[in-house]
């Protein structure tokens, strides 16, 4: 009989992540901007603008819209107050969002200036405020 309970307890808790709590989907946010930013050494490496843009798009992009959609559906589910001081983790994902869409259109030659990592420093400013509403 306890074993049964502590595998439901333990199984409920592995199947509702979301109970964390505001600090920890936002370190969790956190980590997934700062490992699709450092991609873009790898982008910024390439040759083959195709092979960028499409790097860009499986590497960066997606997985930041998706991270960046799970902290706000968690988020505004219920009382989205306790997630207030750690809105710019959000912003920081927007903002990264924006800069790859730039370079992908300087790579499509849509954007004629060249991208130069000064560019990011919005995204960089919006991290930094992420990481000192999470106290790193």
């Amino acid at each position: 009989m306890r074993i049964s309970l502590i595998v439901a307890v333990s199984a409920s808790l592995v199947a509702f992540p979301a109970l964390a709590g505001p600090r920890e989907d936002s370190r969790e946010l956190y980590t997934a901007l700062v490992e699709r930013g450092a991609v873009f050494a790898d982008v910024f490496a390439m040759k083959d603008a195709d092979a960028a843009l499409a790097a860009i798009d499986q590497q960066i992009v997606k997985p930041v819209d998706q991270a960046t959609q799970h902290w706000m559906d968690i988020a505004f589910a219920g009382n989205s107050e306790p997630y207030r001081p750690y809105a710019s983790c959000v912003e920081a994902g927007t903002e990264l969002h924006q800069y790859a869409a730039r370079v992908s259109r300087y790579l499509r030659g849509i954007e004629p200036r060249k991208i130069e990592p000064v560019y990011a420093e919005t995204f960089m400013a919006r991290l930094e405020e992420c990481e000192a509403a999470l106290g790193h």
